[in-house]
């Protein structure tokens, strides 16, 4: 009997020694749940918990929301217990790794934005996720969301995105954002009918004919630092409010005649000489219009452009780009609903340009230089260089469809010189060391002694020798533009690169 005692004792014992090494361990493993002190210290908070109490895993079964942006946070360890979170907010840390995430099916919603994660391949079993920001991090692929069906926000701009294929199927994208990345090719947007917000630039995109067969849901567009040419394929997007084009390469403007109710229009550093598709805009309130080719503000004059701090129209300041929304100038001042700097405007004291500049509530304060330009009508004597007025000897005409202009005129408007050769009947052209010899009637050209062929040879019409604009122009460091309707040649002649400038008082 004493036997069995001392044995029932000795069990009893051993069990109790077990359960206080059993509870020692776990009280031992709960007080190191959260390995991050930032982490630790922003979850006690939200939960209302001691600072020198142990978060335990029971602890973080309630929690929904977790909003610790800007906290110095570096380990997500421990967050793995959080299995209800629905919305997690961590912008602005020292994060990496999102491992502890991946099983958290219950999030709706992360947001990583401007940390040092390098994929995000863990969050790839979320599938309830509908808005995933991680922009400003190190992430090269978006693979992981291919199954995120419900996902209609997405925010991954500033990283190392070279292809949109994992989106093809998410057909929920109402708002995507993917500036500075590395893209080329959108069609895998091609049939994202709920799109309304696509902001994608300062990547490598050269066409926009995705989005030709895209229904009419667009309400903001930003395509500006691509190398676009052709805004063709947003001719039915009515719908939109703000565009943003610029920086890429784009001539014309037409497309946007239809585009009525547009109140933010970004068309800075293009090629843009017409702004007649402009004319029926009337809802723009904000129009950057800064280094491109424009002569002649008088399509938008009736278009007015207020300041929405009351300082009236003596106050301008410098553009803020809609690809970034950071200014790109000092200035004390509200940005202006119009700016025109460094095109081809007269903006001297009492010109036509001030004048519609004054009607539209707008005054240039910092005078920037503008650009000379030349302007010949088809079949008229008269031609101007600036806003002022010149006769020709000759007319410009079209011969089996090139454009001909004369030759000396435009040559020395170029500050070229013209040499004419009687007997070999031969131009000779210089300018800037640049030595061009062009025969009558031949289409092969020597530049500085190097033999070069052209589409059309230089002509003679009644002792006038007349050249195809188009190539006179680039040999001299021009650039043209035409306007069909008026039948009108504008010869540009190159600026050097634009200096951004700041705004001084009158």
């Amino acid at each position: 009997m004493k036997r069995i005692t001392l044995i029932l004792l000795i069990c009893i014992l051993s069990l109790g020694t077990a359960g206080q090494a059993m509870a020692h361990m776990t009280t031992e493993t709960e007080e190191h749940l959260i390995k991050d002190p930032a982490l630790e210290e922003g979850l006690k908070l939200i939960l209302n918990i001691p600072v020198d109490q142990s978060l335990t895993s029971a602890d973080l079964k309630p929690l929904r929301v977790v909003d610790l942006s800007n906290a110095g946070i570096q380990d997500l360890s421990g967050l793995e217990h959080a299995t209800n979170l629905t919305h997690l907010r961590l912008y602005g840390n020292e994060i990496t790794d999102l491992t502890p995430l991946k099983q958290l099916t219950q999030l709706r919603e992360i947001d990583v934005r401007n940390n040092y994660v390098t994929s995000i391949q863990p969050l790839a079993a979320l599938h309830q996720l509908g808005r995933l920001y991680i922009s400003n991090n190190s992430i090269q692929s978006i693979e992981a969301v291919r199954k995120f069906h419900r996902l209609h926000t997405l925010h991954a701009s500033g990283n190392q995105i070279s292809s949109l294929e994992a989106l093809k199927e998410l057909h929920s994208l109402k708002w995507i954002e993917l500036a500075n990345n590395e893209i080329k090719d959108l069609t895998p947007l091609a049939e994202h009918t709920q799109l309304e917000q696509l902001n994608v630039a300062n990547n490598q995109i050269s066409a926009l004919d995705v989005l030709t067969d895209l229904p009419n849901t667009l309400r903001e567009l930003n395509v500006a630092g691509n190398q676009i040419a052709s805004i063709t394929p947003l001719s039915h997007m009515t719908q939109l409010r703000t565009l943003d084009i610029s920086s890429n390469h784009i001539q014309q403007l037409s497309s946007l005649a239809a585009l009525t109710d547009l109140t933010e229009l970004n068309a800075e550093s293009n090629h843009i000489y017409d702004l007649e598709p402009l004319r029926e805009l009337t809802q723009l309130n904000s129009l950057k219009l800064s280094n491109n080719r424009i002569w002649d503000l008088t399509p938008i004059s009736d278009l007015s452009f207020t300041l929405g701090n009351g300082l009236g129209p003596d106050n301008i300041s410098a553009s803020t780009t809609l690809a970034t929304g950071v200014q790109e100038t000092v200035t004390d001042t509200e940005p202006a609903g119009l700016t025109v700097h460094n095109n081809y405007l007269d903006v001297s004291n009492g010109s036509h340009t001030m004048h519609l500049l004054n009607q539209m509530n707008v005054r240039e304060q910092k005078r920037t230089p503008q650009g000379r330009f030349q302007r010949l009508i088809e079949g008229s004597s008269t031609a101007y260089v600036g806003d002022r007025a010149y006769v020709l000897d000759s007319v410009p005409f079209i011969d089996e469809g090139r454009t001909y202009v004369p030759l000396r005129f435009v040559s020395e408007q170029l500050n070229a010189r013209v040499n004419w050769d009687n007997d070999t009947q031969e131009a000779t052209i210089t300018q800037e060391g640049k030595t061009i010899q062009w025969g009558v009637g031949n289409k092969q050209v020597t530049v500085n002694g190097e033999i070069t062929m052209n589409d059309a040879p230089l002509l003679m019409r009644e002792g006038i020798a007349y050249v195809p604009i188009r190539f006179i122009s680039e040999q001299l460091h021009a650039t043209v533009g035409y306007i069909a309707r008026s039948k009108t040649i504008l010869i540009f002649e190159n600026k050097p690169q634009y200096e951004k400038f700041t705004i001084s008082s009158p």
